[in-house]
């Protein structure tokens, strides 16, 4: 429209734009739809608990001769197929599915004080009796937390003040490396084989 239409010399500039513009496209295009393919593969495999580096990986440890466009065209419309490839190349991901699928039971206050509670009897026997012993027991919505502090009442008189956190049986920031690390809860399972009657 306008001048373009109508002047060779602007009409030719906007003609080598476009031009310049499309063999670009052409490798967008392809990068572009190397990208889904990928992206196919990958939201497949890991329908079969296997990630997409590991499915590639060992797909060619298998020699199986599969480019990701014809993976992706199989995820999409023939999935069938694409488990048996799976199943060729990693026969283990019935096994890796279950392990990614796993979610730990939740367990009740009863049982984790079963255990915990039996756990910290072991570890300091005198938790109970001795008056240079503080033990704290708190619910949270996640897990149950135990506390036992050791020291002598007259040390606790001077350093509750300075420090309120631990009469909340907090740790201050300024006693951790990283505050804001977040502590992994210990599995019931491993407490109840570790702390078991006769074993330590």
């Amino acid at each position: 429209t306008g001048r373009h239409a109508k002047e060779f010399k602007l009409a030719k500039g906007k003609v080598m734009m476009a031009l310049k513009g499309r063999v670009k496209s052409r490798f967008l295009f392809k990068r572009q739809q190397r990208r889904l393919w990928c992206a196919r593969v990958s939201a497949n495999s890991r329908l079969h608990g296997v990630s997409y580096s590991r499915l590639i990986n060992k797909m060619k440890e298998a020699n199986i001769n599969i480019n990701r466009k014809m993976l992706s065209q199989l995820g999409v419309y023939d999935r069938a197929v694409f488990t048996n490839i799976v199943e060729v190349a990693v026969p283990y991901w019935k096994k890796l599915k279950a392990m990614r699928e796993y979610v730990p039971p939740d367990h009740t206050v009863e049982e984790l004080d079963e255990v915990g509670l039996k756990m910290i009897e072991k570890m300091v026997p005198e938790v109970y009796t001795d008056a240079h012993i503080r033990f704290n027991r708190k619910v949270t919505d996640y897990a149950v937390e135990y506390t036992v502090d050791m020291g002598s009442p007259e040390e606790w008189q001077q350093i509750l003040p300075t420090m309120p956190e631990l009469a909340n049986f907090n740790i201050p920031d300024h006693w951790v490396m990283n505050a804001n690390e977040e502590l992994l809860p210990a599995p019931i399972e491993y407490l109840k084989g570790k702390w078991e009657d006769g074993k330590e």
